[in-house]
């Protein structure tokens, strides 16, 4: 059995160990894996599972040989899938699955396939052809067969010539490498025609079967091809639990493998603020405990209350040389309460936690190694799962460039999910502010003026929504403190001020479109907004298409209105009415 990763997504490839180990039926196998770079912590910890082969994968194709937009949908590990025919001299079977799967029954059955022809694949089941996996057509080729899918291929030493067909496919890739959408897939469909091979179809609804069929519960593989995979889906971790079940045996095994070392220079400090309840903490502070990564300190400031010594004894009833319990001797505040813990902290990286949120078990890991590997972000967060009250995902902005200019209306940062590097925390004196009620917010205000701001597009924290939350009960205080936070941002970065009336429209917190006179003050929002798009076309302090997406200003559309109204008035009178319609109904549902 051979697979392919980059070496961050050793916990899919767990997964599936996991699934073969306790699945799969089958015996007398090795497990090959090509990877990029897996560290030997990660091997030792996979091989626990399952002994593998570890097998540094290279090959001499240059990504600028390539075309740099189909690049993005997948690595050059795909590529390994060309390996599989060489191994074909030592190995009289070979079967190559990706990862993004999730194995729920015996795989013995796929041994049945490549008998024949020595290839087998799966046809896809929609209808595409051999052209989908290109940018233009190949004139050499049958652009018009059927589209035969490279997720899962069964090969067998019957294969004719299969020593010439790994050079073949590099040679093939170079050859149309500007015109390859999938680059691995759009060479295997070429290499068939190319070398006459009669595939063999594997059932694609037992052993290839997309999460979406209605048959996916049964099927022996399960392969989330597409956008969403099991990991950053909890729609599909709710419809396939045994993916999230592997995924926490996983964070087990690290969590274990760990705990062996001990941790003097810890990398990561968690901070954390307690003051009075501790309804949640224990739920909190065993997910930051339990974490994969493992090198970490939690610094716990406790507020000064008649609760402290309460509060105190039950963390130190955790037994865990890691937590550094802070008293305040006088109350501080929350604000100055996470700066205490920050000035006292080691760690190269600074994450926050709340004390009634649960970090999944990974949380800590996948920030760590992100920002190990992208120096120029300072500050990252990541999405989140909403529970108790209400249920949900939530998935903040990405893009450093929109999360600073998003950043003067709306707090782009989950602040329980942050990570940040201390040196840029001293070097710009990012410190939380008192005179805050949003303190996170007035700190990511001031620090998009200095360091790149992230979010990982994926949930590894559970937030918790319920009316003991602080936010909850002080919606006037944090409105009046998002007010003077953007009032600050005008001030300073593009030297505008506004007054508190045109500060609350374009603020929106409160919506404008239950008043009698709506028309009339988005009429006076807009006026206001433009006076903030013309300061920054002098200031050039944010990215002008993103600021007039920000303040929804829409200068074609206004155009096309004007036009509209001229020539076809009563078209036009007609159709706005049911927009605004649909507008006023997608408001309701929302919650004006």
């Amino acid at each position: 059995m051979v697979f392919g990763i980059t070496k961050n997504f050793d916990f899919a490839l767990a997964n599936v160990l996991f699934g073969i180990k306790e699945k799969s039926k089958l015996k007398n196998f090795d497990i090959i894996v090509f990877h990029d770079g897996l560290n030997e912590e990660k091997k030792n910890c996979l091989n626990s599972i399952l002994p593998c082969v570890f097998k540094d994968y290279k090959n001499d194709i240059s990504t600028e040989e390539l075309n740099q937009e189909n690049l993005k949908l997948y690595s050059n590990m795909c590529l390994a899938r060309y390996e599989c025919f060489d191994l074909l001299l030592e190995y009289q079977t070979v079967l190559w699955n990706d990862v993004d799967i999730l194995i729920q029954g015996d795989l013995r059955g796929l041994l049945n396939y490549g008998n024949k022809s020595g290839l087998a694949m799966t046809y896809n089941d929609i209808g595409f052809l051999t052209e989908a996996n290109f940018d233009g057509l190949i004139e050499e080729f049958n652009m018009c067969l059927p589209l035969l899918n490279s997720g899962i291929i069964v090969l067998t030493d019957k294969l004719p010539h299969y020593e010439k067909m790994k050079d073949w496919c590099y040679s093939t890739l170079k050859k149309y490498s500007k015109k390859l959408k999938y680059l691995d897939q759009g060479v295997l469909n070429l290499l068939v025609q190319e070398f006459k091979i009669e595939v063999e179809a594997i059932d694609i609804a037992k052993y290839c079967c997309h999460p979406d069929r209605p048959y996916s519960e049964d099927a022996c593989i399960v392969h989330s091809y597409g956008y969403d995979k099991f990991w950053n889906s909890s729609l599909l971790q709710t419809k396939f639990p045994l993916w999230k079940e592997n995924d926490c045996k996983w964070a087990n095994v690290l969590t274990g493998y760990r705990k062996e070392s001990t941790y003097e220079n810890p990398a990561i400090s968690v901070i954390m603020s307690v003051y009075e309840r501790y309804t949640f903490l224990e739920d909190a502070l065993k997910s930051i405990l339990n974490q994969t990564f493992q090198n970490i300190e939690v610094l716990i400031v406790i507020e000064f209350s008649s609760k402290q010594k309460e509060i105190e004894k039950f963390i130190r009833s955790f037994s865990d040389g890691r937590i550094r319990i802070i008293n305040n001797e006088v109350k501080l505040g929350f604000a100055e309460s996470l700066n205490v813990g920050i000035r006292l902290a080691k760690g190269k990286y600074i994450a926050r936690m709340d004390d009634d949120d649960v970090a999944l078990p990974w949380r800590l890991e996948k920030q760590y190694d992100y920002l190990e590997s992208h120096s120029d972000i300072g500050i990252l967060g990541t999405a989140v799962h909403l529970f108790m009250n209400r249920e949900f995902d939530m998935y903040p902005e990405t893009d450093s460039e929109k999360i600073k200019t998003r950043t003067l209306i709306n707090n782009q940062l989950f602040h329980p999910t942050v990570m940040m590097r201390k040196e840029l925390i001293n070097k710009y004196n990012l410190f939380y502010s008192k005179n805050y009620k949003t303190e996170d917010a007035e700190l990511w205000s001031r620090a998009v003026r200095f360091v790149k701001i992230s979010n990982l597009p994926e949930v590894l924290l559970k937030y918790r929504v319920c009316n003991e939350n602080e936010t909850s009960t002080a919606v006037l205080a944090v409105l009046e403190s998002d007010i003077s936070i953007i009032d600050k941002q005008l001030k300073e970065n593009l030297s505008l001020t506004l007054t508190q009336k045109e500060l609350y429209l374009v603020c929106g917190r409160v919506s404008n479109y239950g008043f009698i006179n709506n028309k009339e003050l988005l009429k006076q929002k807009r006026k206001a907004c433009l006076k903030i798009y013309k300061a920054n076309k002098k200031c050039k302090y944010y990215n002008n298409e993103y600021l007039a997406e920000v303040l929804e200003l829409n200068n074609q559309q206004s155009i096309l209105k004007r036009i509209g109204k001229k020539i076809l008035r009563p078209i036009y009178s007609r159709l706005m009415f049911r927009v605004e319609r649909l507008v006023d109904e997608k408001l309701d549902r929302i919650g004006r």
